[in-house]
């Protein structure tokens, strides 16, 4: 479909802190929430995107609720989380938690599970890709698993509370309860679930491409129920030997076994070609399949082909030959790009289904014909804002894939994480991108010299990983770490609440992929083809609703203020909803700047917030059934006859922040389908002086 230049469907951004609006109040967890009060203990609810410091006092929060039971909501299948925070007054020993069926319009027995947030040390801010950060301290991160704890008095305990949806559990209102007990001490905490009329896909649509943290398949059941989906490499051990005459055997009977554990009993969905990249930013490896022949060379060719021909033919015979992915090298500059491409070609010649991946800045013409996935790097600040979306672009409409690394998202220390993680997803939807590559999820630290003493333990202490250049020394605590390590006393790999943010944030990109499909059927039902319906369509796309996320792809342009997430997944599952029923309409705003106006975000390290103006005046803007009447904001809007489908336009003042735009669409029978559209207005500062 066209994209449109001018005109753009959104729901506007908003300032985080503003207060209900009209028939869609606030969700409650964009604000603390106070669920308890006593002497013995306050209990509080939090939006997981926020790091509760172990000495931050809640009850001083200006913008604190109290409220008497959890508000929560959630899609068909989807996971959804809300952070519990304990605050004694003196030490609860034996604390244990316990929760209660959901009923409502069906009986959920089981759907809760929790896991305690503890804390590591960092001992000072993270100063890397033109960000600074300045947390440090005992900063909450690591999962510990559920069971009996005791909670100091005079700090918090936070607990992260997860809420899964069956996907046949009927949508509607349902209400439950959850425990809190110790020696001496009860609260019961009621809770109220949403379940929106949704069902997400089985299968996350983001590809979350990671390498393993172990080789045994513990490690590798763990890793995919924290929705690692796609390995680096996954399964090893092809034994390769080569006669006297250059003929190559290839054994295939241990990678077969941990291929079939992979692919067929844990559900991943791309594995990569052992045993490593032949291509490194440094150049050629020079022992290639541990032959001792360069990659490149006269020898390489033969051995090359007889390899890829071999591994590609048994792929293909056991039925596995397009869940694949190469890797074929990492960062490469571009002197590299010629060799890429004659591989490729090759490679692709003897195993066509065979994807194959690059991860480097630009791309040549050439290099493009023969790669199936390019992932740039968000990070590097040679991947340029003013240029990089039109070149993505340009590559995407042959049909090459686009993933992304963002290496600056990594941080631990950063009073904007774990928000930046849950929004990652939705800016990787925004630019069209259909996969996130995590270089690690384990590294613990480098190069940090006599600063520290003996082997590291992130589940004490997060040591950072060090980078030094000419000009300075750059520190970033938590990069390539996202799972803590098992432990004598408990043999799993843990997640954590940065982790657990960005799978949050999964499910908001799978939202945002359903809602672009039903934008497009609504196209279809309503049988209007002109340029402004196709121009509607793209825009419910999700590169115009995550734009009130983040703006741009850098992270220096996410919101600052994560919590609005809630708002966001309120106003897009109504959308979803809205346009699954009838009367059916496609409803756009203009202009753009009311959309992009985001005060709240994150900043560089030189400078401040940028000072921003957004428009006092927004047109409503569609296409609805023939016959339909609409009201917006409760004004009726003049819509003119058309073909079978009528368009219409109204202008609507906007009050300095936030505003809520009621958009009732009739049928002729009394049928009534509400959309929302909340934009947001800064008025111009006034010049000095």
């Amino acid at each position: 479909m066209a994209r449109p230049t001018l005109l753009v469907a959104l729901i506007g951004a908003v300032v985080a802190c503003a207060g209900a609006h009209g028939d869609l109040p606030d969700p409650q967890l964009m604000r603390p929430v106070l669920l308890h009060a006593g002497p013995e203990c306050a209990i509080y609810a939090r939006c997981p995107t926020q790091k509760v410091l172990p000495d931050e006092d809640l009850a001083q929060a200006k913008d604190l609720l109290r409220a008497e039971r959890i508000e929560l909501a959630a899609a068909r299948g989807e996971r959804e989380q809300v952070q519990l925070v304990l605050r004694p007054g003196s030490e609860l020993a034996g604390v244990s938690l316990s929760f209660s069926a959901l009923e409502g319009p069906a009986v959920i027995p089981e759907a809760w599970s929790w896991d305690r947030v503890a804390c590591t040390q960092v001992r000072r801010g993270s100063y890397h890709y033109g960000l600074r950060t300045d947390q440090s301290g005992l900063l909450p991160d690591p999962l510990e698993p559920p069971g009996l704890f005791d909670a100091p008095g005079g700090i918090n305990t936070s607990l992260l509370l997860t809420i899964e949806v069956p996907r046949d559990a009927p949508p509607g209102e349902y209400s439950g309860s959850v425990m809190v007990e110790s020696d001496g001490f009860s609260a019961t905490l009621p809770v109220a679930l949403t379940v929106w009329d949704i069902a997400l896909p089985e299968q996350h649509r983001l590809i979350n491409y990671a390498t393993a943290v172990e080789s045994e398949p513990a490690a590798f059941s763990r890793m995919r129920e924290l929705d690692v989906n796609t390995l680096k490499y996954g399964a090893t051990g092809i034994g390769v030997t080569v006669d006297d005459a250059g003929v190559m055997t290839l054994d295939f009977t241990e990678y077969d076994r941990q291929a079939a554990l992979l692919l067929d009993e844990l559900g991943y969905y791309f594995i990569g070609v052992p045993p490593s990249m032949p291509l490194t930013g440094r150049g050629p490896v020079d022992n290639y399949l541990g032959l001792g022949v360069q990659v490149g060379s006269d020898e390489f060719w033969p051995l090359f082909e007889q390899y890829m021909r071999g591994v590609g033919d048994h792929m293909r015979e056991r039925g596995w030959a397009d869940r694949v992915i190469w890797k074929i090298g990492d960062e490469l500059p571009e002197e590299m790009y010629p060799i890429t491409a004659m591989m490729c070609e090759r490679a692709k010649l003897v195993w066509p289904e065979l994807g194959i991946l690059l991860t480097t800045n630009f791309m040549s013409d050439e290099l493009a014909q023969h790669l199936d996935i390019w992932c740039p790097g968000w990070h590097l600040f040679a991947v340029r804002a003013d240029e990089a979306p039109a070149q993505w672009l340009q590559r995407r409409a042959p049909g090459m894939e686009m993933w992304a690394y963002l290496n600056s998202a990594y941080m631990l220390n950063a009073e904007w994480n774990p928000g930046a993680l849950r929004l990652f997803p939705a800016a990787l939807a925004k630019n069209g991108f259909t996969g996130a590559l995590w270089w690690s999820l384990k590294a613990t630290g480098s190069g940090y010299g006599d600063e520290y003493e003996g082997e590291p333990d992130p589940w004490t202490e997060m040591r950072p990983y060090k980078s030094v250049r000419p000009d300075k020394v750059y520190y970033d605590f938590g990069n390539g770490h996202m799972l803590y390590q098992t432990r004598e006393h408990d043999p799993v790999w843990r997640s954590s609440l940065r982790w657990e943010a960005f799978r949050q944030g999964m499910d908001e990109y799978d939202l945002l992929m359903l809602l672009q499909e039903r934008a497009e059927a609504a196209v279809e039902r309503l049988g209007a083809y002109g340029e402004l319906e196709e121009g509607l369509a793209a825009q419910f796309a999700a590169e115009s609703w995550a734009s009130t996320l983040a703006t741009g792809f850098r992270l220096q342009s996410y919101r600052g203020d994560a919590t609005w997430i809630h708002r966001f997944r309120q106003l897009l599952a109504n959308e979803i909803e809205a346009l699954g029923r009838e009367p059916l309409a496609l409803i756009g705003v203009s202009p753009l700047g009311a959309l992009l106006s985001t005060p709240a975000t994150i900043k560089p390290v030189s400078g401040s917030e940028v000072d921003v103006a957004s428009p006092a005046e927004a047109t409503i803007f569609g296409t609805c059934r023939e016959g339909a009447t609409v009201t917006v904001s409760g004004e009726r809007v003049e819509v003119p006859p058309g073909p079978g489908y009528s368009r219409f336009t109204h202008d609507v003042a906007l009050q300095p922040g936030r505003n809520l735009v009621t958009i009732e669409v009739t049928a002729p029978d009394g049928a009534t389908n509400t959309f929302y559209r909340e934009l947001l207005h800064i008025p111009q500062a006034e010049p000095e002086g």
